[in-house]
């Protein structure tokens, strides 16, 4: 955006955020706002506290205290510097796949496991020596008796 004669369209917030990491004398934020975009706490159908809870939160927009924490996050983010950013174009390591590999090789563990098991139990099966199921089945039949 900077270097080109565009615009970018989102939402107020998340624009002063970017505009405040990049230097926010860098950008014009436009005062009109042509789609008004509001946030909500979800809460159950018939909570008692409900009631209470939007007046409060009434009372903190209307006095302005919500734009002061605004005004205040933003003048933290536009005090950090775009050096003290993350690279984007950082280069992947191992470090970075350490959990994919991770659960990769508890995935294959697994499924070892689950293919030695059916393995032995084929085996039994064929063998004729008792399977867990039989076993089982012949402990109900000797209650039922």
């Amino acid at each position: 955006v900077l270097t080109s004669r565009t615009a970018y369209i989102d939402s107020t917030l998340a624009l002063e955020v970017r505009a405040s990491m990049r230097g926010r004398q860098k950008f014009h934020l436009g005062r009109e706002k042509f789609f008004a975009q509001s946030y909500t706490i979800a809460c159950t159908k018939g909570a008692p506290f409900r009631i209470a809870f939007n007046s409060l939160l009434s009372q903190m927009v209307e006095s302005g205290l919500i734009n002061k924490w605004k005004k205040e996050q933003l003048d933290k983010i536009s005090s950090k510097t775009i050096e003290s950013e993350p690279n984007p174009t950082e280069a992947i390591t191992l470090a970075h796949l350490q959990g994919a590999f991770f659960v990769y090789a508890l995935g294959c563990g697994s499924a070892a496991l689950a293919f030695c098991a059916e393995r032995l139990h084929s085996q039994r099966k064929r063998s004729g020596a008792p399977t867990a199921s039989t076993l089982v089945k012949t402990l109900m039949n000797n209650q039922d008796l």
